[in-house]
């Protein structure tokens, strides 16, 4: 599967939309706590998978 050149443009527009909220969401969190929180969902999730 390949992106059009307009596919291309939505994906850097998508992808720097993405960055700006998630630095917005961690702001003001240390990364040991986000650490913690990422490891905590990949569990949950493991969890689901079986």
């Amino acid at each position: 599967m390949f992106l059009t050149d307009k596919g291309k443009e939505l994906m850097v527009e998508a992808t720097a939309l993405v960055k700006d909220i998630l630095a917005e969401a961690q702001n003001g969190i240390d990364e040991a706590h986000l650490e913690v929180c990422r490891d905590v969902l990949r569990r949950a999730c493991d969890n689901l998978q079986k």
